[in-house]
């Protein structure tokens, strides 16, 4: 837990991104005044190869869905045995180019949608296969009428729209999601 920078809760384990361990670890709280560390995995472990600069994360099913700064990467790994994570896909700059310094990210469906603060867009990740997720579209700053994601930062989901906030526009850009490979913009 050097440089413990993302967490999720959910059930009784927190799941949490280290940046300086460039890592990610399992701990269980079923007992809130005694957390166990259970399973943990590093970049270049157990599958796990875009793990440099653990940063944001975010589960759903079995998965732990994890960005790196370092690696400007998505680390998809499998949590289904708390005690023995294990990197599955991955996917960095050269197959998303809009992974350059990654922020944030959100999980919907059968995609994710990940912040490129460098890159003034968001990426979106086909994980269907969580052993080979692959780019599947994108929108940066300037693009479709998006005008508001220079360092974009922070992303949430809500029915087909994603809030993007623009760290150095001091905005927030509302995008459409009339289909998940063809974002158009809104403000």
């Amino acid at each position: 837990l050097d440089g413990p920078v993302g967490i999720v809760v959910q059930g009784n384990y927190a799941y949490v991104a280290s940046i300086f361990d460039s890592g990610f670890q399992i701990i269980d709280i079923s007992d809130p005044t005694n957390p166990i560390g259970r399973g943990e995995i590093t970049d270049g472990a157990s599958g796990a190869t875009e793990l440099n600069g653990a940063y944001k994360l975010t589960i759903q099913g079995k998965y732990a869905y994890v960005t790196s700064f370092g690696d400007n990467g998505l680390q998809i790994i499998d949590i289904s045995d708390p005690d023995s994570p294990v990197g599955l896909g991955e996917v960095d700059y050269a197959g998303a180019p809009v992974l350059n310094v990654v922020t944030d990210i959100v999980v919907a469906g059968n995609y994710a949608y990940l912040t490129g603060a460098a890159s003034n867009g968001v990426q979106i990740i086909d994980i269907s296969d969580a052993d080979n997720p692959i780019g599947a579209g994108a929108i940066i700053d300037g693009q479709r009428g998006a005008t508001r994601l220079g360092s974009a930062y922070g992303i949430a989901i809500q029915g087909n729209y994603l809030y993007v906030t623009a760290n150095t526009e001091d905005a927030l850009q509302i995008l459409s999601l009339p289909t998940f490979t063809s974002p158009t913009a809104n403000i």
